[in-house]
């Protein structure tokens, strides 16, 4: 043990998908391949002389050896190119992924052969159809719940659902395979297709949408009444058929994905007797995908040969190793049932090996190493090493590697990179510091004696993780560990040209907040504790009237939403004092009623209006659009000010969670609405119209990619903070995507966002006791009702930022939001998201 450790990776590429070798020895040299050769046709030989031997698995478990699970496939395709490889390896090798597999084609394979759809095509395919073809059917009085969008169904609960209207499953296959008529070796075959309908895909693919985890019960309502000759057959329930589904949601490219995997136009139908098309059934398999098999087998006694633990061989490759003499196993067609058994996701032209032993004469009995049984969850399906794991993510300009290591030397974690013809490889060298045969802790030391260790025995080891392109020259690659220590994430710009390996500078990871989320906290917090003025002459202790001090809006309309209380009941006091005509639009009236009495009390030749607005309702969004355009009023200033913070998970009546329904697409939907008044305006009276979004310096905390697109109204995840925080970021993308559209159309309105600073407002009555104890030791930083509306009215009012749009405002002056804030593209994806939500929800609720 005490001996140094040196693991080699290396790389073999042949005409399939790249794959890692992580290999130990002991001695610190890599052992030649011929050793594995030898016995791997040890194997073969003892296999040929054996009548149905029952193989069992031989020594201590390891962690590191694959799971009885799926492989997950690699990810990405790779040229053939010559590598030399050290292939120093445990894992036994049973057939040679070189050798080609020919079984005849047979059934509905066509005869130029089958183009062989990937599993993951397969399985987006099913998805597809089982997604738009099939809806949930929900309950009389819940039956306007349904949201429906690219990604499926959502707004109602596993209660809504009404059980009493069911499908039969072995109806869903024959629709299933009727879709995939023209083209049947892209679908799913028949033990796939049931059992991706049994819920059982792997993690990252899309899943069944009709899960008995979403509440979709499976029965046997049809036992014994002999249906279509089943006796017993399976009935999923909360589910009807949708003969000609509407795919206008869907984006281009899934579209002209779907009809490449059918063969059939976008718009077809599915009639009503291909619930009967059950002759696929008798066809041969259609399975695809040959996977290498990775459960470890029973009773292999030449494995003795290669010791299973203790760091003497690691093999992590999905490769095998080269046979000589080419002697394999022959798994014709009629001995289909123990090939699929070996083979379990293989088709029988996937799989031919030569035919010089007798497929016949031998059974084979995969199983999983006793082990598993200790996990439950997704552990039980996974595979591969535990120290140096690798997941590789991937946008357009580059790569991001995570790296698992744990028990390291992080001060001898050396990362490195080359280019080889073909593409580039990032290394990484490191220490082991687990399995010491001794450890220390207080005044204790422990002894080893765990006789199955599971973690890397201590010493060097190297990895080598290839990508699917070079990496340019001048690259500047960057790696750091998270905060605890013990991922290390590399991010790797893609695409060019060299040879030569270069280092790479090994640090902690920067802290969350960038430079500049950093700069604009000390600049917000050195405003608000001095109340210096900044560039415009007004700063944090400014108040909304001195801002707008000797402004006359008389000739104007303005719209405030949330107008009834805290700084949007202060908005409409200023601007009413200034000569607007002032709507407050609320969805509390008895406050808005209140709000306006006060101003009255105050200034009696005001004019306010109350108008009943409800932003998470986009039902009542339409209809407080409705009433005021109907009253023929022009309209000059809109402020979206109206909001809800950090309340806990809901939804809103239209299915959306329930601050980004309120905070963002209720202005969203409300600016849209009244826009061409906006612009009609603008051009009639020759006065800039001017859109003010409410944010917050709260916008910089929000989840990793600033917008949850994905799963925006799922609990699981869910942060009330964060929540509020992705809300306001969409605040700020709203105002700058808006303001880009309008500039290029020429209008003459501006749009902004603000942060009008801490202010204790009902705002707040989520977390009123902490933000009070925060208060009282923050105190200095927070700001009055009237210093908090300063910078909506100075934005909305005053001259000086005429023609000023697309900015973000603090303290009355022009600030830097956070890079996600200013990020363009995250801007319109934001924009068309809502856009397309907006329009499946009222759709739906027509």
């Amino acid at each position: 043990m005490g001996e140094s450790l040196l693991t080699a990776l290396s790389m073999d590429h042949h005409h399939h998908h790249p794959s890692t070798l992580l290999s130990m020895d002991p001695s610190g040299v890599s052992q030649p391949s011929l050793a594995a050769a030898s016995a791997h046709d040890d194997y073969n030989h003892e296999l040929l002389g054996q009548q149905r031997p029952q193989i069992t698995l031989s020594g201590p478990p390891d962690i590191n050896l694959p799971l009885g699970g799926d492989r997950s496939p690699p990810q990405h395709l790779w040229n053939p190119v010559s590598c030399d490889m050290l292939d120093v390896r445990l894992g036994t090798q049973v057939y040679d992924a070189d050798t080609p597999l020919n079984l005849p084609k047979v059934g509905i394979i066509p005869a130029g052969g089958r183009k062989c759809a990937k599993r993951g095509d397969s399985i987006w395919g099913a998805w597809f159809f089982f997604n738009f073809y099939f809806k949930p059917v929900l309950s009389e009085k819940f039956k306007g719940k349904i949201i429906r969008d690219a990604n499926g169904f959502s707004g109602f609960d596993k209660a809504d659902l009404c059980p009493d209207v069911f499908l039969v499953q072995h109806d869903m296959e024959n629709m299933y395979m009727w879709v995939f008529k023209e083209r049947p070796e892209n679908a799913l075959g028949k033990m796939q297709l049931r059992s991706y309908m049994n819920g059982h895909s792997r993690l990252g693919e899309p899943q069944f949408p009709f899960s008995v985890d979403k509440g979709f019960a499976r029965s046997h309502r049809m036992q014994r009444k002999q249906y279509r000759g089943l006796s017993n057959p399976q009935c999923v329930h909360g589910i009807e058929v949708v003969w000609s589904p509407n795919l206008s949601m869907v984006s281009e490219a899934d579209c002209k994905k779907w009809v490449d995997l059918t063969g059939r136009d976008l718009n077809f139908s599915i009639p009503r007797e291909a619930s009967d098309f059950g002759s696929w059934r008798n066809l041969p398999s259609t399975d695809f995908e040959l996977e290498r098999p990775s459960p470890p087998l029973k009773n292999i006694s030449h494995l003795n040969s290669r010791k299973l633990l203790n760091g003497t061989g690691l093999n992590l490759s999905s490769q095998p190793s080269n046979h000589a003499g080419g002697d394999c196993m022959d798994l014709s067609p009629k001995c289909s049932k123990r090939r699929k058994d070996f083979f379990p996701h293989g088709t029988d032209e996937d799989c031919c090996l030569s035919n010089n032993s007798y497929c016949q004469d031998m059974e084979i009995y995969p199983v999983e190493p006793s082990w598993v049984n200790e996990f439950t969850g997704v552990m039980r399906h996974a595979c591969g090493p535990v120290t140096a794991a690798k997941t590789i993510y991937e946008d357009e300009e580059g790569y991001l590697i995570m790296v698992s290591l744990p028990f390291s030397d992080q001060q001898k974690v050396k990362v490195s990179w080359k280019n080889n013809l073909t593409h580039g490889i990032v290394k990484i060298s490191c220490v082991s510091t687990a399995r010491m045969p001794y450890i220390k802790r207080h005044d204790r030391t422990f002894k080893l004696t765990d006789p199955c260790p599971e973690h890397c025995p201590p010493g060097e080891f190297v990895r080598e993780i290839p990508l699917a392109t070079r990496i340019p020259e001048d690259a500047n690659l960057e790696a750091y560990y998270d905060e605890t220590g013990t991922v290390l994430e590399i991010m790797i710009p893609k695409h060019r040209v060299g040879s030569e390996e270069h280092e790479v500078h090994v640090c902690m990871r920067p802290p969350l907040l960038g430079s500049n989320e950093l700069l604009l906290a000390f600049m917000g917090i050195f405003s608000l504790v001095t109340g210096l003025p900044g560039p415009s002459g007004f700063g944090s202790s400014s108040t909304a009237e001195q801002v707008t001090e000797g402004v006359d809006a008389s000739n104007l309309t303005v719209i405030i939403t949330g107008g009834a209380s805290g700084i949007g009941a202060e908005t409409a006091r200023v601007f009413a004092l200034r000569g607007a005509h002032v709507i407050i639009a609320a969805r509390n009236m008895e406050a808005a009623t209140d709000a306006k009495q006060l101003i009255l009390k105050t200034i009696p030749s005001a004019r306010v209006d109350l108008l009943e607005l409800d932003l998470s309702s986009l039902k009542s969004v339409r209809a407080f659009s409705d009433k005021f355009l109907s009253m023929d009023l022009p309209l000059n200033v809109l402020i979206n000010n109206a909001g809800v913070m950090f309340c806990p998970h809901q939804l809103s009546e239209d299915g959306t969670e329930m601050q980004f329904a309120t905070n963002h697409i209720g202005h969203f939907q409300l600016t849209n609405l009244l826009l061409e008044k906006m612009k009609s305006t603008a051009r009639k009276t020759g006065i800039e119209g001017r859109i003010v979004n409410l944010s917050s310096v709260a916008h910089i905390y929000t989840y990793e990619d600033g917008i949850r697109f994905a799963e925006l109204d799922e609990k699981y995840g869910y942060s009330g903070k964060k929540a509020y925080g992705q809300s306001k970021l969409a605040n700020i993308l709203h105002a700058n995507e808006l303001s880009r559209r309008l500039q290029e159309e020429g209008a003459n309105v501006t749009v902004n966002s603000v942060h009008p600073g801490l202010i204790m407002t009902n705002l707040m009555r989520h977390t009123l006791f902490l933000m009070r104890m925060l208060k009282m030791v923050t105190y200095i930083l927070w700001k009055n009702v009237p210093q908090g509306a300063a910078t909506t009215c100075y934005v909305a009012l005053h001259p000086s930022v005429k023609g000023v749009t697309g900015k973000y405002f603090v303290d009355c002056n022009e600030a830097k939001p956070s890079a996600l804030a200013g990020d363009e593209t995250l801007a319109r994806r934001l924009w068309d998201f809502s856009e397309k939500l907006v329009k499946a929800k009222t759709r739906d609720r027509r």
